[in-house]
């Protein structure tokens, strides 16, 4: 067997090196309907390696893969390669994380189900929601995913985990009079709730209805807008992303420390941490793919930039302690229940385009592919019609819901009203 670290010690000209393996084990099953027609079983092993290089006062880096088939004599040319690249790569000296040595299980419920069964109770939760006259479940995927992750550098750093990713590929399919509307849904989970699952395909199930049903209105007017975890995850990635170390080193960021964004607000205050670990999210992890251990970091405090956050590199170069590049976004639940946001007349955004949110020019919006809107008297399915505001305006005038939604790398609440958004 080859000894990949001996090769990389060999080569004088390496500084240091970081070596990245993740194990994926995989079962997967596609459903035509409700008809099982392929059932596979994967295993992939992903090795790559990054070299680095000090050199004229800079840390040069080039990464390459490794795959099986290669000998001895190939993996050394790669090194050697990626040595003359890292020459070329004038970065900022820095250092690469001290010795560490850890290893973490999993904590999910998969731990208790092969990974057949857990594919087995997730294709009977989905077909559950299967029950609409005309609509249907056109074409079903599941993927049951268990992955070992190991990082190991020139330091002695040693850290392994085993994360689950259970994905869910759906097309919900109404077939009317007039023609049939498809649908496209994907959903990550890692601790199996049947009930959780069955309503989410059943709410696909009732989009791809509405969107059947969907017309252009003449008018709405400026009512309350409602977003969901999609478009809130944007929105929160977007104000933190600002926040990073790597974007504060290069002078580009908006808002710095002490930063009121919402000024003058009516609404709830943001409470936006970054996180690493949130029970039920495929994100969660324990360190970044450096090695680095995640370090949780609030961000924002009742609307204040409090702190910044990011990986081992740019905090060397800002000399502040590093937080790892921390994968979810934890938004601070309000005080208000969803029946609480929904009394007054509201467009709920359930299909967007995807929003885009510039802080630089102050403005968030989108096209609304899908919308529910409520006249005060009868929920009314919507489309081609378009938001759009000032981001300032819109962040004063917000109400977050009190109940919580975990959904990839987002965790918070599970809507949100906002005010000052004009719909066209």
């Amino acid at each position: 067997m080859i000894d990949l670290e001996q090769l990389i010690k060999k080569n004088k000209n390496v500084t240091g090196y970081r070596i990245q393996n993740i194990i994926q084990e995989s079962f997967q099953l596609f459903f035509v309907h409700k008809n099982l027609e392929t059932i596979r079983n994967n295993e992939v092993s992903l090795l790559k390696v990054t070299i680095y290089v000090a050199h004229d006062g800079f840390m040069g880096e080039s990464e390459f893969q490794v795959y099986k088939a290669y000998s001895e004599a190939e993996i050394e040319e790669k090194i050697s390669q990626a040595v003359d690249k890292a020459k070329l790569i004038n970065n900022e000296y820095f250092e690469l994380p001290k010795k560490d040595i850890n290893s973490f299980e999993s904590d999910s419920n998969f731990n208790d189900y092969s990974k057949e069964e857990i594919a087995k109770m997730t294709e009977e939760a989905c077909f559950l929601a299967d029950s609409f006259k005309d609509g249907s479940i056109n074409a079903l995927e599941i993927f049951i995913t268990k992955n070992k992750i190991n990082i190991k550098n020139s330091n002695g750093l040693d850290m392994t985990q085993v994360k689950y990713d259970a994905m869910v590929e759906a097309i919900p399919t109404w077939n009317g009079e007039k023609e049939s509307v498809e649908l496209y849904e994907q959903y990550h989970f890692n601790e199996f709730d049947a009930r959780k699952l069955t309503e989410e395909i059943y709410d696909k199930m009732n989009a791809v209805k509405a969107r059947y049903e969907a017309l252009k209105p003449e008018e709405i007017g400026n009512i309350n807008v409602l977003l969901r975890p999609t478009e809130l995850d944007s929105l929160i990635n977007e104000i933190t992303h600002d926040l990073n170390f790597g974007v504060v080193y290069s002078h580009s960021n908006k808002n710095p420390i002490g930063t009121n964004l919402q000024k003058n607000a009516l609404g709830d205050l943001l409470n936006i941490s970054r996180v690493g670990m949130v029970k039920g999210s495929v994100n969660s992890s324990h360190f970044d793919e450096n090695g680095t251990t995640y370090k949780d970091t609030l961000v924002v405090e009742n609307g204040i930039v409090k702190s910044y956050w990011g990986n081992m590199k740019f905090a060397q170069y800002l000399k502040v302690e590093p937080t790892g590049n921390l994968p979810i976004a934890k938004l601070g639940l309000g005080n208000k229940s969803i029946d609480e946001l929904k009394k007054e007349p509201y467009l709920e955004c359930v299909s967007m385009s995807g929003i885009q949110v510039d802080l630089l020019s102050d403005y968030i919006g989108g096209e609304v592919r899908l919308g529910y809107y409520f006249d005060g008297a009868k929920i009314i399915p919507v489309t081609g019609i378009s938001i759009s505001a000032r981001l300032s305006d819109v962040l004063k005038n917000m109400y977050l819901s009190k109940e919580e939604e975990v959904q990839d790398g987002y965790c918070g609440p599970k809507l949100a009203l906002f005010k000052g958004f004009n719909i066209q």
